[in-house]
């Protein structure tokens, strides 16, 4: 996974596809072969408006997320401020649908001092702006820091999904060093229920169990 972030002006006196492109020519790509590779995926304005002067979409947010799953100078994908737009118009579309968004790097602070360092910064408030204004998106879901955490964001429930590797340590000082747990294994497990979402947190090492309760014949819950 290769990424450029910048709050705009990383480089104020290249355009906006130059940025974009700095990777590539970083690796000795030729400028042809650079230009051929990015034209299709930005908009025309792109090659000729520095990075300070962009229109709001993309002087917002000019990040290029470069997936490669084959060899690292083929970048697959290109996500600017425009996915936010897509987002909001495919939400437009499917207002009675329950929905989860999901994300990699979470759009908000756990107190972890360095993974804080690098969440989602650019674009975090308008992903908020773009949540609040459609009602069926009942969980916004992440990842990158590997445990779970939830946090009320944009009208909604926005969780962090613990994971079955590796664990960032839970140390909430601010200078708190850059470590990492073995801790059990867990997932979210989603149900969807009557158009509502209920999430589990769930382990995945088996556990003893599961042994029946001894319950009064007139118990509510009681299996029949």
């Amino acid at each position: 996974m290769d990424r450029v972030f910048q709050s705009y002006a990383l480089f104020a006196n290249m355009t906006v596809a130059e940025n974009v492109g700095c990777g590539l020519k970083i690796r000795r790509i030729p400028t042809n072969a650079r230009a051929g590779r990015w034209s299709a995926r930005l908009p025309p304005s792109a090659s000729r408006i520095s990075a300070p002067g962009a229109p709001p979409a993309l002087r917002r947010r000019a990040a290029a997320h470069g997936t490669c799953p084959h060899t690292r100078n083929e970048p697959r994908v290109l996500l600017l401020d425009e996915m936010l737009i897509a987002l909001h118009t495919a939400l437009g579309k499917r207002p009675e649908a329950p929905t989860r968004v999901m994300l990699h790097h979470p759009p908000f602070d756990t107190g972890i001092g360095h993974i804080d360092r690098a969440r989602l910064f650019t674009g975090s408030g308008l992903l908020a702006d773009v949540i609040a204004r459609h009602s069926q998106v009942q969980r916004v879901l992440c990842g990158h820091v590997h445990r779970a955490i939830q946090l009320l964001f944009a009208g909604t429930l926005c969780q962090i999904a613990p994971l079955v590797g590796h664990q960032v340590t839970l140390d909430i000082r601010p200078d708190a060093p850059s470590c990492f747990m073995l801790e059990p294994p867990e997932l979210l497990l989603h149900w969807l229920d009557k158009g509502r979402f209920v999430t589990h947190t769930a382990k995945v090492d088996r556990a003893p169990g599961p042994f029946p309760f001894l319950l009064p014949d007139d118990y509510p819950g009681r299996a029949r």
